[in-house]
């Protein structure tokens, strides 16, 4: 007998406790805020988080390496958020967005599934 395995229902509070953790996985802070709103097939995450303390000592004097790091680490932020999301809630994600502004540390993410 093959057991079946429990897929979570889409809900804002399993999408903030995802982000959360991925942000804390990945950047070792949590979120200050989040604002989500699902609309459709789509998911818009609003939210600020602080600034690694080591990528805001670095900068000013190293701007084009920083802007580097954010970059690599925003892809990592996507493929985590991507594939533990498609896990979480059975559900195939077609296209994920994500910008941070490093001066106001605030973030918009925007999930489209089937």
């Amino acid at each position: 007998m093959k057991k079946v395995k429990h897929m979570e229902p889409i809900s804002k509070k399993k999408i903030a406790t995802l982000y959360t953790q991925i942000s804390q996985e990945i950047f070792n802070v949590g979120v200050n805020t989040q604002k989500i709103d699902i609309i459709d097939n789509k998911i818009l995450i609003l939210a600020q988080s602080k600034r690694m303390p080591a990528l805001e000592a670095l900068s000013e004097e190293y701007r084009e390496l920083v802007m580097s790091l954010d970059a690599a680490l925003s892809t990592k932020y996507k493929k985590m958020l991507k594939q533990k999301g498609e896990l979480l809630f059975d559900v195939e994600v077609t296209s994920l967005f994500r910008d941070y502004d490093p001066v106001t540390e605030n973030s918009c993410t925007v999930i489209c599934f089937k």
